[in-house]
This record gives structure tokens, sequence and C-alpha cells, in this order.
């Protein structure tokens, strides 16, 4: 019988008693929080005013244990021989901590990791490598036949170029292979392939937590245009994108030059996170089955309309360089950016919560985040291994044991360094169990109309070059060649 849960259990109070002691006494950084620096972020260093004092809260308190006795029945009683496992990953580490890994991720990935070693009877390795040498590495590797490793992790828009290029395996064909098991993102397996082949998958193991996004609020200017309680309004699923601009038209109300919102690492793609959190997907695909475009007109138009409304607000700020800075120091109401720039946030002038993207009603079932297809990583198998059960169990078990735990560990990370209030380490937690993958973005690279008939579509309709159905009756039939040619059996 695997001692799962005795390990968690240790591995929780271990995690809440750390996130305990660092929230009473304000923010305690043990090593510098801030990221280093991406030269794709625009995110400069924030100017401060005098520091916001943080006020002690109660830890957040994970809780992911019910389905974790079904999950491992999918993972094979095999016994490895103390064989090292590696992975190559062409991002930052994500398998094994560095010294880049705060205290609190860094004794999530022991844990997670001493458990899968000792159930399965391996060693953990992980190589970051960069992404072009991987892909030269992976391209001689399959050209002699030879090994490269065990799992590989890669961007979500490199999937379509990996796969077309026979670099990348079929995980379908992997033995015990179960999408359905709940510890794998169910829009992963969608987005990865089709007609019964899949690529690559994502779970919490891979998931990169802070390039997902966040509305991030002013507490002091809200308190200043509504009585309403907006974290109130998130837990009732009453957040919607009406209500949003609601708050946002009335900033001009206000005495002072302030703006409405602002969007600085995520102004390339805002209009899609927006069409994502309003319910739609661009693309879907069910196992077995060729994918297909998932929106009509009649569905995207109003949701087009919010989208311009909300990218061309009157008092949005349309500096995308100062956004972070104009929030940082009080002067904006809401910004719309990656979790990362909570770092950057962290010592403004500005008393800031966090919410997640609205919903377009509140009849909408769920709250939804787009994963950055740049930054979302995804597992996948080169296919010059010979163990394929051990991939398999592997792949599996690390996902399992990630459950939950990993994306509990972020939001306490957050709450111990970063947040203002309990209710953003909620809402953190909500955001990362939110994410949305889309298979537009996995296969843009291997022909225009992927991502003409959909993406595309809905940021050029935003931007008045054309209407909706103008693009799908121009891209439809060339999208369906298009999955066809990729997907053909």
């Amino acid at each position: 019988m695997r001692n799962f849960f005795n390990k968690y259990i240790l591995s929780s109070i271990s995690l809440l008693l750390c996130a305990a002691i660092l929230s009473s006494c304000g923010v305690i950084v043990f090593n510098d929080p801030t990221p280093p620096e991406d030269l794709n972020e625009t995110q400069k260093p924030v100017e401060t005013k005098e520091p916001y004092s943080v006020q002690e809260y109660e830890p957040y308190s994970p809780a992911h244990t019910d389905d974790l006795q079904k999950f491992l029945q999918d993972v094979s009683e095999a016994d490895y021989n103390g064989g090292t496992f590696l992975i190559a990953n062409s991002k930052a580490p994500l398998i094994i901590p560095d010294e880049s890994c705060s205290v609190i991720i860094s004794q999530e990935y022991e844990y997670r990791n001493a458990y899968v070693e000792q159930e399965l009877n391996i060693m953990l390795a992980e190589k970051i490598v960069h992404p072009d040498t991987m892909y030269d590495e992976i391209r001689q590797a399959v050209k002699s036949s030879s090994y490269y490793a065990d799992l590989i992790m890669i961007p979500q828009s490199e999937i379509g170029r990996y796969a077309g290029d026979g670099f990348i395996a079929n995980l379908a064909s992997l033995p015990g292979m179960n999408f359905d098991g709940g510890y794998y993102n169910s829009s992963s397996v969608a987005a990865a392939g089709g007609n019964s082949k899949v690529y690559a998958v994502a779970g919490d193991a891979s998931t990169s937590y802070d390039s997902l996004s966040a509305v991030f609020f002013n507490k002091t200017l809200l308190a200043q245009l509504t009585s309403e309680n907006l974290y109130s309004l998130v837990d009732d699923g009453a957040w919607t994108w009406a209500k949003f601009l609601e708050y946002a038209d009335a900033v001009a109300n206000l005495e002072g030059e302030y703006y409405s919102l602002g969007a600085q690492n995520t102004v390339m793609y805002l209009q899609d996170l927006i069409f994502i959190s309003s319910g739609l997907q661009y693309v879907s695909c069910n196992y077995g089955e060729m994918p297909q475009i998932a929106f009509t007109a009649e569905a995207a138009d109003p949701v087009v309309d919010l989208i311009k409304r909300v990218v061309n607000h009157p008092k949005r700020n349309y500096n995308d360089l100062d956004a972070i800075t104009a929030f940082a120091g009080g002067n904006t109401l809401f910004l719309i950016d990656k979790l990362s720039t909570m770092s950057a946030l962290s010592t403004g002038a500005a008393d800031w919560g966090i919410v997640p993207l609205p919903k377009l009603s509140a009849e909408q079932e769920s709250y939804r985040t787009l994963a950055n297809c740049d930054d979302a990583m995804f597992f996948a198998m080169v296919p010059t291994v010979s163990d394929t059960q051990k991939i398999s169990d592997v792949l599996a078990m690390i996902n399992i044991s990630s459950y939950g735990e990993t994306p509990d560990a972020f939001a306490n990370n957050a709450m111990s360094y970063y947040l203002r209030d309990n209710a953003s380490a909620r809402n953190v937690s909500r955001i990362i169990n939110s994410t949305i993958y889309d298979l537009s973005y996995s296969f843009s690279s291997e022909a225009k109309a992927v991502y003409s008939a959909t993406y595309m579509n809905i940021r050029n309709a935003s931007n008045g070059i054309s209407g909706v159905q103008a693009y799908l009756k121009s891209w439809t039939r060339s999208f369906n060649n298009a999955m066809d040619k990729i997907f053909e059996n």
C-alpha cells in the first residue's frame, strides 16, 4: 500500500508552518524574489513611494487528497531498479529545484520527487537546455535512433513543429495512459492533438503558474467607486465583464488623473484572454475526432463587442511600457497581467488585490484563464525511448504527486512573499485551477489557416479589420484541410 497520504499530510503541515511563520512577520524575503530578467518581458523596475504596510493574516490552507487513491490505480507496481529518469526542459526548472526557486516551492518539489523516486525506485534528473539546442539535439537523436531523454518539456507553441517533424511521439500509444484520469489538464489533451493522437500533455507538474493572467485591482480606488466587495462577487460567481466595465467607467468620476485599466506583459494577447475567459473556445477536439472550430459568429460577436469596449476604454492607460509602474503607484484601478507581476508590485505604494479574469455572465459555469502558449509547458516523449511502461508510470506519478499540492505551494509562496490578503491567495489558487489551453496555439506554426480562422479572426474583428463571419467563411475550409493533413492516420 503506497503511503501517499502520510507523505502529503507531512508536506502540507510543513508548508503551512512555513507560511505561518512568514506571515506573522509581514513579508520576509529569504532570497531575492525578483525573477531573472526576461528579454521577452516589457516589465521594468517599479519606482515606489512609501511602501504599503502589509497586514497580518491567516495562512491559506490547501486540501487536495480526496481523489489521490483513485489516481494511483493508473500506475503499475513496477520496480525500475534505481535507474535515472531524465527530463529535458527548455525553460526554467519545474522538476528539480535550483537556487532560483523559493524555500516553499523547493520544499514541495523535494517532497514530491522523494515520493515518486521511492514508489517507482528511480532517480529523477532534470537538465535545462536552450530551446534551439534541444531541437537540434533531438533532431540528431531521432536521425540516429539514439536515446535523448525519457521525457521532454516544451512550450505549447512548439508542439506542432516537433510533431510535424516527427520529433515527439503519440502519448496515446503508452501503456495504461489515462487522459481522463483527472491529474492531467483535460483542455491540454484537447490542445495537443486530434484523431486519436495526443502529442503532449500538461498537468500540475508542468504548469508555469507565473505566466497565468489575473486582474490586479486597487482596493483604495475601488472603495471610492462602490461599496461592493469584489472578493465576494468572485466567490459568488458574479464577477463579470459587465461589472468590470461598470467600475472602469466610474473612474471618470474620480478627481485627479486616474486610469481605468492597463496591461503590459499581456497586451499582445489581451483579446484572447477576454475571449477565453468569456466561456468560448477557439478549437474543440474530442479524443478520437478531428479538431473543429468551436465558435460561431453568433456566439462570438457579442464577445467581440465586449473586447472592443475593454481594449479601447477611454480611461485606459495606453502606454503599455508603463502600465505596471502606474498601477504600483496607485494611479490605475485594474491591471490585467501575469501572476509574475506580483513580485514587482509587492513593494509598490498601492494597496492591491488579485481576482481572476471575469466571466461573460454570472450563469457561466466557471472562471477561465488562458495559458500563454510561449510559457505553457507540456510533457512530450521523443520516439527513440525504449521502456514505454516506465514513461507512462513516471509521467502519471509525477502529475499525481503534484496534483493540488504544487499549486497550493505556489499560492502559499505568493502569500508569504507578495500578497496583501488571504482572499488574494485563494484567488491565485482559483486562477491556477482555471487554466485553459487551446489547440489553435499548439499548431499555428503548421498552417496559416490555423491561426487565421481562430485567434487572429477575433483579434482582427475587435480591431475593426473584418467581421467574424467573413473570416470564418474565408478560412474554415482551409482550417479543416489543415487538420486533416496534420492528424491524418
